[in-house]
């Protein structure tokens, strides 16, 4: 998974891009140069108006219903990616990734400056992983189908806040600020989830640092992140534990008072 804060950051601003100055888009413009990122252009697809998901095809779709940008796509290292853009004000907005691999990324832009400090990211894994992510519309209601198939999560498109998910809580502050840690907790999910923090301007996944494991019941279990995950010298961030069964194992063995069902 390559510089994906990164290439998020850099994603979102090129879809505000109307509203960059030129010395921001000369900036976007650079990084594309460094092949951090590539974008195809933006498209329509009346797929991403349909329940159906095909679980073994990431085919691509771009929508955007009410306040809310949507879209679906496979990346150069094969994850599927889906991304939620609500609208925003001045480059303050929360949005979100959500990847085949059980990614749930919280991104945060607090206005116009440096991505070091106008920018940060939470980030969520949920386990295990079953299926593709996708999303369809319904009634102004966006329907996020997580990579765990027990969890969808709601949001209004006409607010582009989350309004609820299939099983557990899914919380969302109201504001978009430097204090509140993304801004988005979740409670009683149907499953294991890996909480690997926040942070201001770079990715928190840190080689020295520290995730949260946590089951159903909200009982925690803290690891070091070099036991989850691969840091190679060019900077990517990859999971040691590619399997369900690599990660129940390990689980097992490091974090016996967790419930470990969902992974059965």
């Amino acid at each position: 998974m390559k510089y994906i804060f990164m290439f998020f950051c850099v994603l979102i601003l090129s879809i505000e891009s109307k509203a960059l100055s030129s010395e921001e888009k000369n900036s976007i413009h650079l990084l594309k140069q460094l092949n951090i990122f590539n974008i195809s252009p933006l498209s329509n697809n009346s797929f991403a108006n349909s329940k159906k998901s095909l679980n073994g095809e990431c085919f691509y779709y771009h929508f955007y219903p009410n306040k809310v940008q949507f879209y679906r796509r496979v990346l150069s290292d094969s994850l599927c990616w889906l991304t939620v853009h609500p609208d925003s004000v001045r480059l303050i907005y929360r949005d979100y990734l959500i990847g085949d691999d059980g990614l749930f990324m919280v991104f945060n832009s607090y206005g116009r400056g440096p991505i070091a400090s106008h920018t940060g990211a939470r980030f969520f894994y949920f386990f295990p992983r079953q299926r593709l992510p996708h999303a369809y519309v319904e009634n102004n209601l966006l329907h996020v189908e997580t990579s765990v198939n027990q969890l969808t999560l709601t949001m209004n498109t006409q607010t582009g806040r989350w309004v609820k998910a299939s099983q557990g809580k899914i919380q969302e502050s109201k504001t978009v600020n430097k204090n509140n840690r993304g801004g988005i907790e979740f409670q009683g999910l149907p499953l294991i989830f890996l909480d690997s923090g926040f942070k201001i301007g770079s990715d928190p996944r840190k080689e020295s640092g520290f995730s949260i494991f946590k089951d159903q019941k909200n009982k925690s279990c803290q690891v070091p992140n070099k036991h989850i995950f691969i840091f190679n010298s060019q900077g990517d961030i990859e999971h040691k534990l590619t399997t369900d069964e690599d990660l129940r194992s390990y689980l097992q063995r490091e974090c016996p008072q967790l419930d470990l069902e969902s992974l059965s």
